[in-house]
């Protein structure tokens, strides 16, 4: 069962909201296939429809891109591993999270923001699991059958930068 659309979030996603009263972080869970991920906040920089995107050229290893011609930010589509896919673009929210040197969108069938109160606890990988290279540092439990990998947003972004690299190959699916 998909989660709640953003026009049926539970909170607002605001600056101030990036940490939550008892001072643990607020995070946002977005969902795309079969895998759910969540996203501090603070990481965050804005939520928009996917609609909204431009087609990338041909060549570009991007899904498409958000913005104007003198500021376009790259977003992506990801699949059950988080690498990039590159195919027809699918997804309704695009979450754009700081990246450099330009913030980086997710495309998203669905985005939830969790009541201040939902309990989301956020578990950090066992040490046998880490991997320095892996935006999956944690994981947390959404309900009773199902989890969410915790992302630290500057792995990912700087994973999917490396996409615009001129070794890049682009993956099939």
């Amino acid at each position: 069962m998909p989660f709640s659309t953003l026009t049926h979030a539970d909170d607002l996603i605001a600056p101030a909201a990036a940490r939550r009263q008892d001072g643990s972080e607020a995070f946002i869970l977005c969902e795309f296939g079969a895998v759910c991920v969540a996203i501090a906040q603070a990481d965050v920089v804005t939520i928009e429809h996917g609609s909204e995107l431009s087609p990338p050229l041909p060549g570009e290893q991007v899904a498409g891109w958000f913005g104007g011609a003198g500021d376009r930010w790259p977003v992506y589509m990801l699949d059950a591993e988080l690498k990039a896919l590159w195919s027809r673009p699918s997804g309704a929210f695009v979450v754009f999270i700081n990246g450099s040197p330009s913030p980086v969108g997710v495309l998203c069938e669905s985005v939830r923001i969790p009541r201040a109160n939902s309990g989301l606890v956020v578990q950090p990988l066992p040490i046998v699991m880490r991997d320095p290279e892996s935006a999956i540092v944690g994981i947390s439990r959404i309900d009773k059958a199902r989890l969410a990998w915790v992302l630290c947003a500057s792995r990912l972004a700087a994973q999917l930068n490396n996409n615009f690299s001129p070794d890049a190959q682009p993956g099939t699916q």
